[in-house]
């Protein structure tokens, strides 16, 4: 059965290649700020679908989809409004998954190349440094995706700059709380076991928000 939130997904990418490279690119500016600032991923996808269409009924005409970059960015704020918010149980199927897969997995597989032996223990040091760091994601990146503003592309460097400041102080807390309660620990498991877990853990909650996608009543009304 065909998921309906990947077949628009696919439908957009083949739809912007029938663009003006400049239509294209305003497009995919919107829906990159839209998803910074909403982590609505198919809010977005469907407002990429609508601008598409429009932006083909202006190019017949000789148009440009917005003439100006404000015109743009009036745009991009009125549709963020209209899109969902995270709700708790989103915040693990959304944020989590980059945590589990490239951090703790990806980054597992490393450190069991560097160190074999290595044992990995999950303490409520670890455990808190965890839920810190999904909560306090979502938060900053939708404040620092508004706060550093449109089009995103044009502000990169200062969006790595966050990100890396972020990745810093997120090791840095982690530290501490492993220097505090680093010694309370619930269970002890061989680090293969533990990468393999959280490869695992990623790849479903992956499964589970794609599912979820799939179930948006947007998307029915749509097709």
């Amino acid at each position: 059965m065909t998921n309906r939130y990947l077949s628009l997904k696919k439908s957009n990418k083949l739809g912007l290649q029938m663009l003006s490279e400049h239509n294209k690119e305003q497009i995919v500016q919107i829906v990159r700020y839209l998803k910074g600032v909403s982590w609505d991923c198919c809010g977005a996808e469907l407002v990429c679908d609508a601008l598409i269409h429009k932006a083909l009924e202006a190019e017949k005409g000789g148009r440009d989809l917005f003439e100006t970059e404000e015109e743009a960015k009036q745009f991009a704020q009125d549709q963020k409004d209209g899109l969902k918010r995270l709700r708790f149980w989103d915040y693990f199927f959304v944020i989590a998954p980059p945590f589990l897969f490239f951090g703790w997995g990806l980054e597992g597989l490393l450190l069991l190349w560097l160190a074999p032996q290595f044992d990995y223990a999950l303490s409520l040091g670890y455990l808190v440094q965890f839920l810190l760091a999904v909560f306090s994601c979502c938060f900053l990146v939708r404040l620092t995706v508004e706060k550093i503003g449109f089009p995103p592309q044009k502000h990169k460097a200062a969006f790595i700059v966050c990100v890396a400041l972020y990745i810093i102080v997120l090791f840095w807390t982690g530290s501490v709380f492993h220097a505090v309660w680093g010694e309370i620990v619930f269970v002890r498991v061989k680090n293969l076991y533990m990468v393999l877990t959280c490869l695992l853990m990623g790849v479903v909650c992956y499964i589970v928000r794609i599912a979820n996608y799939e179930k948006d009543p947007r998307l029915l009304t749509k097709l």
